[in-house]
């Protein structure tokens, strides 16, 4: 992309911002563009979720007594953009990678990290990249050294910076030290005489968008018309009893979950994050991802058996009432929505003991309750349920503890992976049950540590109890 362009005066060179879905590059391209004084472009872009790219032109410092002027994009980060993301990433001249490095998206940051690596490692000469570990004002954020160590294991030449791009934190001196390898990468492509020059075929926001379409048109993907569901204008048909045959898993339970689930219509509304939820959350769980429509039926019917193989890996962990469905959404598009049966969670269960306030009553749901989460905590070990899984999303059905919440994305069912000990993510969501609890009323606090000693001596479980009275008693 690097080249020199005679009529501008400007060495012109393209930088990138890649990392996965809500790792923070729209937010960290706006603080940027805030502190440059420069306006953030952002085609195609629905309910805060960048279906292209998001654009910022700046021009400032010289290089060889030419002006620089930076062309600053940020790649899609959902699955299925991931054809647009290559495109963008083949054009870089450096690369700032936006970790999440919460607990639960670091892995997955990771396996994308690599992946972009992968993507710009054969390039002569080499792409520098920039790792900026955003969301560090997270209380569970990833310790840094080990950002530092992992990206070290990957690549040696990896450069590491903190951010918090919510507050505009650490923002501008990843994209300083992004340029400067950029430049560098313009050094070493003037030494070997194959710095391009002229004007930029890509000259602003709508160049680069009309390249990402035919980039479309050439892998035969349609592309949304105005007005369409994708382009966020209007409102998805919901599956309802009609959904024909093949289009729904499982074939038989499903059927019957959703006929049970339909006795009364469903009203799609968009969430913040551009996907579609049924309205009412206390109600059957209806949902579907942004990026889940499909403009061809083998495309959709495809992409409804992928998920479906996912699901049937993890069955055994998963709440039986559940099924994957493919509905048309408007003429000549169909949409993947996943369907849950309304449960009450074992965090739902505990906070109804504890407002009944019956201290023995409150110690035989705690403990049986840390007893289920060690079993399973080791069981969902190094699956990837085990980031996710929370006392909210959590139930007992026929005796054994099960997932409840949405299914994740295939992205994140071959990145996420628990490297923390069995069950120490629920340990940490206990805590915070417990301190909610607390705070509503803690005069139990006491008498509910007395009774989880005794009841826990009875069980043999001296262990387990010192452990729960340890939480109980954290301020």
């Amino acid at each position: 992309m690097a080249r020199l362009d005679p009529e501008s005066g400007c060495v012109v060179v393209r930088i990138v911002y890649d990392g996965t879905a809500r790792s923070g590059k729209t937010t960290t391209l706006h603080a940027l563009g805030k502190s440059l004084a420069r306006e953030v472009e952002t085609p195609a872009e629905a309910q805060g979720r960048t279906l292209f790219f998001d654009w910022l032109d700046y021009t400032g410092g010289r290089f060889d007594g030419h002006a620089i002027r930076c062309q600053v994009v940020s790649v899609p980060g959902q699955a299925a953009l991931a054809r647009r993301r290559r495109a963008l990433l083949a054009e870089a001249d450096a690369i700032v990678f936006v970790a999440d490095t919460s607990a639960a998206g670091y892995a997955a940051s990771l396996a994308a990290l690599t992946g972009a690596f992968a993507e710009i490692g054969e390039r002569n000469p080499a792409v520098g990249l920039v790792v900026q570990a955003n969301q560090r004002d997270r209380v569970d954020a990833v310790p840094i050294d080990r950002v530092r160590a992992d990206c070290a294991a990957l690549a040696n030449t990896l450069a590491v910076t903190e951010s918090t791009a919510v507050e505009g934190l650490g923002v501008r001196e990843a994209f300083v030290y992004a340029v400067r390898l950029a430049l560098d990468r313009v050094r070493e492509l003037q030494q070997n005489g194959t710095l391009e020059s002229g004007r930029p075929a890509v000259d602003g926001a709508a160049d680069l968008l009309a390249t990402l379409q035919e980039v479309d048109r050439a892998a035969e993907l349609p592309i949304a018309p105005e007005g369409s569901v994708l382009s966020g204008q209007s409102v998805p048909w919901p599956p309802d009893r009609s959904v024909p045959s093949g289009l729904i898993w499982p074939p038989i339970a499903g059927r019957i979950v959703l006929h049970e689930a339909t006795e009364r219509p469903f009203a799609p509304a968009r969430l913040p994050d551009g996907s579609w939820a049924n309205e009412s959350p206390a109600d059957w769980r209806l949902h579907s991802e942004l990026e889940r429509l499909y403009f061809d039926l083998d495309e959709g019917r495809a992409a409804l058996i992928d998920w479906a193989r996912y699901h049937a890996t993890l069955a055994r962990f998963l709440s039986a009432r559940r099924c994957v469905i493919l509905a048309r959404a408007s003429p000549g598009a169909w949409r993947l929505w996943q369907l849950v049966a309304p449960t009450r969670s074992l965090e739902a269960g505990l906070r109804h003991a504890w407002d009944e306030g019956v201290p023995a009553d409150i110690a035989e749901v705690l403990l049986s309750l840390v007893r289920r989460t060690l079993d399973f905590g080791t069981s969902l070990a190094n699956t990837p349920l085990a980031e996710l899984a929370t006392f909210c999303n959590l139930t007992v059905e026929q005796g054994q503890t099960v997932y409840t919440g949405l299914f994740p994305s295939r992205l994140d069912l071959a990145t996420v992976r628990s490297e923390t000990a069995p069950g120490s993510d629920l340990r940490r969501d206990l805590a915070r049950v417990l301190e909610d609890l607390r705070a509503a009323d803690g005069s139990l606090a006491g008498p509910v540590t007395h009774e989880v000693r005794r009841q826990a001596q009875r069980r043999g479980w001296e262990g387990i109890g010192e452990s729960l009275n340890r939480l109980l008693a954290e301020p």
